[in-house]
C-alpha cells in the first residue's frame, strides 16, 4: 500500500510539469564548489571541526574518569585508556592536512 501511495504522490507532483510543458531551467550547484579539490577541502574542514569537538569531549571524559577513579585500578585504567585514545585522535585530526597534501601530490 505504501509504495503505491508514494508513486501516486510522485506522479501528482511531476505530471503537471510534463503535461503543461514547464521549462527545465537546469540545476544549481548546491555545493558551491568549482572542482573536486574544493569539495574535498570542505569535507575535510568539516570533519576536522567535528573531530576537534569530539576530541575535547573525550579528553574531558577521560580526565573525569581518571580523577574520579578513587584508587580503583579498573576505573584508573579506563581513564588512562580514554586519554590515550584521545591523544591518538588528536594526532590523526591534526595530521589530516599533511595526509591531504601528500595524496594531492601523488594523484
Amino acid at each position: 500500500m505504501r509504495p503505491f501511495f508514494f508513486i501516486t504522490l510522485a506522479n501528482l507532483y511531476l505530471l503537471p510539469g510534463l503535461v503543461f510543458g514547464a521549462e527545465f531551467t537546469g540545476l544549481e550547484n548546491p555545493i558551491e564548489s568549482e572542482n573536486f579539490n574544493q569539495v574535498i577541502d570542505g569535507v575535510v574542514g568539516f570533519l576536522k571541526a567535528f573531530g576537534a569537538a569530539v576530541l575535547v569531549i573525550f579528553i574531558l571524559y577521560g580526565g573525569f574518569q581518571y580523577l574520579t577513579s578513587g584508587g580503583d585500578p579498573t576505573k584508573h585504567k579506563k581513564g588512562t585508556e580514554t586519554l590515550k585514545w584521545a591523544a591518538i585522535g588528536f594526532g590523526i585530526i591534526f595530521s589530516v592536512d599533511l595526509i591531504q597534501r601528500a595524496l594531492r601530490e601523488f594523484f
